[in-house]
């Protein structure tokens, strides 16, 4: 647990009205292994990417002072888990339908809160078969666009090798 430096804090309030400082990367990505995205393989992945980068798991919780602050809280038993509703499944019947649900995603309700400050959907088309979209969906406070690209990457590195055994102390 520490406080937030002014720049995160910055990217905490600016996320507070309606996600304005989240960020959404859209992957579309083709295999002939489907099995790559079964809801135990993505839930796998997102757990172990989240020992890689420990602020996927983390949460935030406002002071309640004079000064405006918040805390930035990483726990050890957050990243070892699969929190509900920290990845997504579901079905798209055309890319026009994933593009429609990103626009939800920027414009709509916020689906980021201080508990869930990252989250993955993955979307499978109906219309070609073999085609997910995968969604990376996060706040500014914990990730920008170049560390976002390293992340996506390693996720799809981590979500393509076979499951291992144990999940590595902090």
């Amino acid at each position: 647990m520490r406080p937030l430096n002014p720049i995160e804090l910055h990217f905490f309030y600016d996320g507070k009205p309606n996600g304005v400082a989240d960020l959404v990367e859209n992957y579309l990505v083709a295999t002939s292994d489907e099995s790559l995205f079964h809801p135990e393989n993505v839930s796998r992945a997102w757990v172990a990417i989240k020992q890689i980068f420990p602020l996927l798991g983390a949460t935030t919780k406002e002071i309640e002072s004079q000064i405006p602050g918040a805390l930035l809280v990483v726990s050890e038993f957050d990243l070892k888990i699969a929190r509900p509703n920290a990845t997504t499944l579901g079905m798209a019947q055309s890319e026009e339908e994933v593009h429609s649900f990103m626009d939800q995603l920027i414009s709509g309700p916020r689906q980021l809160s201080d508990e869930l400050l990252a989250r993955l959907y993955i979307y499978s088309r109906t219309d070609k078969p073999g085609h997910f979209h995968a969604l990376f969906h996060h706040c500014h406070l914990i990730i920008d666009g170049i560390s976002a690209l390293t992340m996506i990457r390693t996720f799809f590195d981590v979500l393509s090798l076979p499951p291992y055994p144990t999940i590595p102390d902090l």
